[in-house]
C-alpha cells in the first residue's frame, strides 16, 4: 500500500473516529450512575453495573458507593446490599457504609440499617457527619433509647458534635422518644443555631403541648440576633391558637 493511499485513508477515517462517542471511563460511569439514581432508572443502572464489572471498574471504592446509592434510590435495596456484602473491606470506606445505611432508611428498613451500623463499629470505620443523622433516625424508629445514648456519645468521639445537621437530628430524635430534657440540653450546647433550627424547636414544643417553652424559644431567637422568618410566625400562630391566645 502506497503512502498516498494510506494518508488518504487516514484523512477520511479520522473525522469519523473523532465524531464517535468517547469510551466510558470510571468517572463517566459514576456520573451516569448518579443520573440513573436521580431518575430512578434501574434498567440503565444495571447495564452500567454490567459494563463496570466487565471493564474491571469495581475495584474502586467510589464505584461501589455509587452502585449502592443507585440501587438504593431505585428501590432495589436487595441489589444494593448484595453489592455491599460482595465487596472487600478495602472497598468499604465510610462513604460505602453511609450509602447502604441511608439506603435502608430510604426504603424504611431501620433494623438492617442498624445491623450495618454495628458492623461499621466492629470494623473500626470512622464515622462522619453523614453517618449519624441516618443512624439516630433508625434508632428512633426502633425506639432504642440506649442505642441512641451510645450513638450520641460517638458523635463526640468522632468530633461532629458541633455540626448543625448532626445536632438537629439528635435533638429531633430525643424529642420523638419523649426525652425533652436531653433534647433541650443538646440544643443549648450547639454553638451555631440558625433560624431554621429555632423554628424546628418551636414546632416541636408546640406538637407536644409545651407552649410556654415554644414562646421562650421565640424570645431567645430574637434576643440572640436571629430574624424570625415566615415559618417562625406560622409556628407561633399555631402555638397561640392551641394555647388559647397571647
Amino acid at each position: 500500500m502506497s503512502k498516498t493511499i494510506l494518508k488518504t485513508g487516514l484523512t477520511n477515517f479520522l473525522p469519523k473516529f473523532s465524531s464517535l462517542p468517547p469510551i466510558p471511563n470510571i468517572t463517566s460511569c459514576i456520573t451516569s450512575l448518579q443520573s440513573c439514581a436521580d431518575q430512578t432508572n434501574l434498567q440503565e443502572g444495571k447495564k452500567l453495573h454490567s459494563y463496570m464489572l466487565i471493564n474491571g471498574f469495581l475495584s474502586s471504592p467510589r464505584a461501589i458507593t455509587s452502585l449502592i446509592n443507585m440501587y438504593s434510590k431505585c428501590n432495589s435495596i436487595s441489589d444494593a446490599f448484595l453489592v455491599f456484602t460482595s465487596s472487600s473491606n478495602s472497598q468499604l470506606n465510610v462513604f460505602a457504609y453511609n450509602a447502604i445505611i441511608a439506603g435502608f432508611i430510604h426504603n424504611e428498613m431501620p433494623e438492617p440499617a442498624l445491623q450495618v451500623y454495628k458492623k461499621m463499629r466492629v470494623a473500626g470505620v470512622s464515622m462522619d457527619k453523614y453517618t449519624f443523622p441516618c443512624v439516630v433516625k433508625a434508632l428512633s424508629s426502633c425506639g432504642d433509647v440506649a442505642g441512641l445514648k451510645i450513638a450520641h456519645g460517638l458523635v463526640f468521639k468522632f468530633g461532629v458534635d458541633h455540626d448543625l445537621f448532626v445536632g438537629s437530628a439528635v435533638v429531633d430524635v430525643y424529642f420523638k422518644l419523649g426525652l425533652m430534657e436531653d433534647a433541650h440540653k443538646v440544643f443549648d450546647e450547639m454553638p451555631d443555631r440558625d433560624v431554621v433550627l429555632w423554628n424546628a424547636m418551636i414546632n416541636r414544643y408546640a406538637q407536644i403541648g409545651e407552649y410556654n417553652s415554644a414562646l421562650e424559644c421565640l424570645h431567645r431567637l430574637r434576643t440572640g440576633g436571629n430574624v424570625p422568618s415566615s415559618f417562625t410566625v406560622t409556628g407561633i400562630l399555631s402555638v397561640l391558637t392551641m394555647k388559647g391566645g397571647p
